[in-house]
């Protein structure tokens, strides 16, 4: 196969029709006869006006004069000459491709495939591109098609056999084209949209599977969400390849190979990088297709894909082609349809799985987790193990806040949860997380800490505070720090901490207030202490790093930690939780 350099420049055939051609010498030489002259010098170098007249006339004579010209010259400036008027001829009015057949169909002459099948094999892309598109569309417009309904390979005509062994070769030129373009640039382009018209024959699209060109449109596809680049992706190029998928989605063969090369992934990248809505329209058509097909479940792929979201949003656009509003409606619904019947598990364990997870509505859903809650212990707990690996070794803060969240909704929801988390060393994992550099990554691994270290009715009291971690609420806080000795004494409980008068109270400046707990300090009856620290977690060893002590008795303290919260000590108050549970 030839190869191009970049940028090789293809002629066009406004340029080729400049070229002055010798055809007397062609007579000379008997390689026309002078019917064939004398049309040709009626019809060459003439308007479009002068030319439609003509071919409105007796068309199929002239078109039959330059195919004469292709079977017995060779001379390449000839050839593209001729491939440029029959080019033009059909890009002007398509129905013109029926001219080619006439002749066959009353003579029994040669079919006009075959000659077009050996110009693809010359070695300049001009001839090569122009005899693929007219063998495109002349195999399409082929007046026995619908006749011919049995498969290829099975007992059929002599002529419909040779239109298969075309349609054999050609499907294997197209494919290797994909696969090494012989033009770097224009190659894929032209073949791809020869291709949206071949397939539209069902016989090519059986034809085209078999020879592995499914796989080969899906880095096409892909092509849409191409971002970054100098110039966008090609529209026409992008619509030509989608057409292409759309009618073989009507091929079931096809249908089944597609999910695994990426094709819904490259149809949903080609909806939402689209700029044409011919480009949208095509992308709508091909996925509702697979949407429908049978034994074909890709909601869940295509939820994961982003579809519906994508669906919402270009809902919101206003749109010239009434199909797109009813495509994406249609489509809507049917995903809608299709996750009330999905198991919502099998998708959180999905997302599980791949490792990435996000706040997505099942993750705060609490409808989710008790109707699926019991489901967490299939297979030996695997989605909770696969979620303690994502907390352990994680890299993505949304990952690693998510899955923190979900450990303390297990735990909440799943009876004896929080000693399945820590028989699989659930504990050590969440709590190196609260020193996390990420506040969201902070925050969640406090609250499944919380539901990890401490009793159930305290994890939720404390998950239920009104505050937050870092309240701006002034009116608790205040300037001078309180006499922890006075307070003790005021307590009249008679116990001893060793903690100095005001020992690092002033280290975190403004306190609440010692009134603030009077209240509740006269309703105490059996007041304990608490150490609260403000460094990490020790164990009971002598390194405690009290920041205050405060006596509160069990009845009434968890009014007063509300109180704390208020004043943005949230984690100093956990961690003196965790020192009080001696846990």
């Amino acid at each position: 196969m030839p190869a191009y350099a970049e940028g090789a420049p293809v002629p066009t055939n406004q340029a080729v029709l400049r070229r002055d051609i010798p055809w007397s010498t062609y007579m000379s030489a008997r390689l026309l006869d002078d019917k064939n002259l004398q049309l040709i010098r009626k019809f060459d170098k003439k308007s479009d006006d002068v030319q439609d007249a003509l071919l409105k006339e007796d068309g199929a004579a002239y078109v039959e004069t330059f195919m004469a010209v292709l079977r017995n010259v060779t001379k390449e400036e000839t050839v593209q000459y001729v491939l440029a008027h029959l080019d033009n001829i059909i890009t002007a009015d398509p129905e013109r491709t029926k001219l080619f057949h006439p002749q066959r169909a009353l003579t029994g002459g040669p079919d006009p495939y075959t000659l077009f099948l050996r110009l693809l094999q010359r070695n300049d892309w001009f001839t090569q591109s122009h005899a693929s598109k007219l063998l495109a569309r002349i195999l399409n417009a082929r007046p026995d098609k619908k006749a011919a309904s049995s498969a290829p390979g099975s007992a059929v005509s002599a002529a419909e056999e040779g239109v298969q062994a075309t349609q054999v070769a050609y499907v294997e030129w197209l494919c290797s084209q994909l696969r090494r373009p012989s033009h770097p640039t224009h190659s894929v382009p032209a073949v791809v949209g020869d291709l949206a018209v071949a397939l539209q024959d069902p016989p090519m699209r059986l034809l085209y599977t078999r020879a592995g060109g499914v796989q080969l449109l899906a880095p096409i596809l892909e092509g849409a969400a191409t971002t970054g680049m100098a110039a966008p992706p090609n529209q026409q190029l992008l619509y030509d390849a989608g057409v292409a998928t759309w009618e073989l989605t009507f091929h079931e063969p096809a249908v089944k190979l597609m999910p695994p090369c990426g094709i819904p992934a490259g149809l949903v990248a080609l909806v939402r990088g689209g700029v044409k809505e011919k480009v949208v329209r095509a992308g709508l058509l091909a996925l509702k297709n697979l949407l429908g097909a049978a034994g074909l479940d890709l909601a869940p792929t295509l939820l994961d894909l982003g579809l519906h979201k994508l669906l919402a949003l270009r809902s919101l656009q206003s749109w010239e082609d009434d199909d797109i509003p009813t495509l994406l409606s249609g489509l809507d619904e049917v995903l809608r349809d299709r996750i009330q019947v999905l198991s919502n598990f099998e998708m959180y364990k999905k997302e599980v799985m791949s490792g990435q997870l996000d706040w997505t509505p099942m993750h705060t859903s609490d409808q989710f987790w008790r109707e699926n809650i019991g489901k967490f212990e299939e297979k030996d707990f695997q989605v909770l193990k696969l979620l303690l690996k994502l907390v352990d070794s994680s890299s993505d803060p949304r990952t690693l806040a998510v899955a923190c969240h979900d450990l303390g909704c297990f735990i909440q929801h799943f009876p004896a949860g929080k000693g399945i988390v820590t028989s699989l060393h659930g504990k050590e994992a969440v709590l190196r997380l609260v020193g996390h550099q990420d506040g969201a990554v902070q925050k969640q691994a406090l609250l499944a800490s919380q539901k990890i270290l401490l009793s159930r009715d305290k994890a939720d009291f404390l998950a239920n505070l009104d505050g937050g971690l870092a309240p701006s609420d002034d009116k608790y806080r205040q300037e001078p720090p309180f006499n922890l000795t006075a307070w003790n004494q005021y307590m009249h409980t008679g116990w001893h901490h060793g903690v100095q008068d005001g020992d690092a109270v002033e280290r975190n400046g403004n306190f609440c207030k010692a009134q603030a707990f009077l209240p509740h300090a006269k309703r105490m009856q059996y007041p304990r202490v608490l150490h609260i620290r403000t460094g990490a977690v020790h164990e009971a060893q002598g390194q405690e790093s009290a920041a205050f002590s405060m006596h509160m008795c069990d009845q009434n303290c968890w009014v007063c930690v509300q109180m704390l919260v208020r004043c943005g000590y949230l984690i100093p108050l956990f961690l003196a939780l965790i020192v009080h549970s001696n846990i």
